[in-house]
């Protein structure tokens, strides 16, 4: 306690002093006018708890707003994902159930054009979901080319019998 009690008498002490020798002296203003003259106001006055708190209130702020996005983005994301799952679901039953029809002779043709065609307009929304939700989740991503795969052309039942007709005959 007697340490404490004697090193704020001699700072008050040394304070006084070199408060007095300021006014007193020219050399001892220029030269502490020096040595503060490098220092700005802000840097003296930015530490304190007000300036930390700002700092802190501003940090959290812009921490929420990533949040709440982070969270608009889970909820499209999930959102697209179940799109993709029901699409690939409605794709595999087809595919299954359109054994049969693509058996029987010639009719199978049209059958199995048709479920082709319901893949790649499947296939043309799957890519263009997963493109979408991979955008959310980085900002960076390089989209897949949609053109690729939407733009792929079922040959209509009459090209595949000209072809079949010139590949047998």
């Amino acid at each position: 306690m007697k340490y404490k009690t004697m090193l704020w008498a001699i700072t008050v002490i040394a304070s006084l002093g070199l408060n007095v020798a300021t006014v007193l002296s020219a050399n001892v203003f220029d030269a502490l006018h020096g040595a503060l003259s490098y220092v700005s106001p802000q840097a003296l006055l930015g530490h304190g708890k007000s300036a930390q708190f700002n700092k802190v209130k501003l940090n959290n702020a812009q921490l929420k707003k990533q949040l709440k996005l982070k969270k608009h983005n889970m909820v499209q994301v999930k959102r697209i994902s179940g799109r993709i799952s029901k699409r690939v679901v409605k794709g595999v039953v087809r595919n299954t159930s359109s054994i049969m029809g693509e058996a029987v002779p010639y009719v199978g043709i049209g059958v199995m054009l048709a479920v082709t065609a319901a893949d790649v307009y499947d296939g043309c929304q799957t890519v263009k979901d997963l493109n979408q939700m991979t955008a959310l989740i980085d900002v960076n991503h390089q989209a897949v080319d949609e053109a690729t795969v939407c733009g792929i052309e079922v040959p209509t039942v009459d090209d595949v019998k000209q072809q079949i007709n010139q590949l047998l005959f």
